[in-house]
């Protein structure tokens, strides 16, 4: 199949295959042909409607290994039958961790402030519609932007699955206005936020704040292992 406007050509990319990204950070970054990666791994995040259960939306998640610790995926939003293609990386300055990670070393940005910031639980912060984002660095220069809701325009949940478990997910999504960002969205995933005995850890779900931007599908090339 090679008719990109189409969900199923995305949801044939399995682990093992090959991706390859001429979009323009990635010719800025690997040259003007772009850089081929090697899939690491996919999930496929389904949001429910509340109402029939049916899917409201799928999140895939195509994991690209970069030959180092740093995080790029590639992905395919899809609403029934309507998708959009996003790159996303994880910036200099945020770090991927619980809940209670994230607060020790100070990166709350995504949290509305607790009313007793001396005395408070990592599980019962609640995602800010208006994150106070650090500036981002963008062509060696760090620029300030503001952020606001994006996506679905607040907190959705959702889950994948990793063998037989059944991995519960918020997915919270950011924009901004600001034409001249080259990484205009934030996409906020926690996995884990919930227990399977239905019980929420006090140390929150392990949360892992992107930043990235839409991507047009002849910019992106798959290629079968």
């Amino acid at each position: 199949m090679t008719d990109k406007q189409d969900p199923r050509y995305w949801k044939a990319i399995k682990a093992g295959d090959f991706v390859s990204l001429t979009d323009y950070q990635s010719i800025d970054l690997a040259g003007r042909g772009g850089k081929d990666y090697r899939v690491r791994s996919v999930r496929e995040i389904t949001i429910p409607d509340k109402e029939s259960g049916e899917a409201l939306a799928e999140y895939r998640l195509v994991e690209l290994s970069t030959g180092n610790d740093n995080l790029l995926y590639l992905v395919v939003v899809i609403v029934s039958t309507e998708l959009e293609l996003r790159v996303y990386f994880l910036p200099t300055g945020f770090s991927v961790g619980t809940r209670d990670h994230l607060v020790d070393v100070g990166q709350t940005w995504f949290f509305l402030p607790p009313s007793d910031p001396d005395d408070f639980v990592s599980s019962d912060l609640e995602y800010a519609p208006y994150p106070d984002i650090p500036p981002i660095e963008e062509n060696g220069t760090e620029v300030e932007r503001e952020y606001g809701p994006g996506g679905f325009g607040q907190p959705i949940y959702g889950s994948y699955h990793e063998g037989r478990e059944e991995v519960p997910v918020i997915v919270t999504e950011y924009a901004t206005d600001d034409e001249q960002a080259l990484n205009p969205l934030i996409l906020v995933l926690e996995e884990r936020w919930i227990l399977p005995d239905g019980t929420i850890p006090a140390e929150g779900g392990f949360v892992m704040p992107l930043i990235g931007c839409v991507v047009h599908p002849d910019s992106v090339e798959t290629y079968a292992a």
